[in-house]
């Protein structure tokens, strides 16, 4: 339904199911200067902060996943914002700490 959405607007998705291990994949995303959606998981937490640095799903809920790309696709300013600030969180990652 919108998925003409994803081809317009830049954005990551990391619809993860369960958490087995530590998800470099969300360093390179925070790093690439385009919105972040995700699911939502306490250890995502850590490093995600939902409507800060990304937006937060439940990792089951198709809804979610498809409304919150079409907030970011009528949202411009958000989609700067949150972008902006993933890189700027990431800056204050120690670099050793991500492994």
């Amino acid at each position: 339904m919108h998925f003409q959405y994803v081809l317009v607007y830049r954005l990551q998705c990391l619809p993860l199911q369960r958490l087995l291990q530590s998800p470099l994949k969300i360093f390179e995303y925070m790093s690439s200067g385009v919105p972040i959606i995700c699911s939502d998981f306490p250890v995502i937490r850590e490093v995600l902060h939902d409507q800060q640095n990304c937006i937060l799903v439940n990792p089951d809920d198709l809804d979610a996943w498809t409304s919150s790309i079409a907030y970011l696709a009528k949202n411009p300013e958000v989609r700067v914002s949150i972008s902006k600030n993933a890189i700027n969180d990431l800056e204050t990652i120690p670099k050793n700490s991500i492994h």
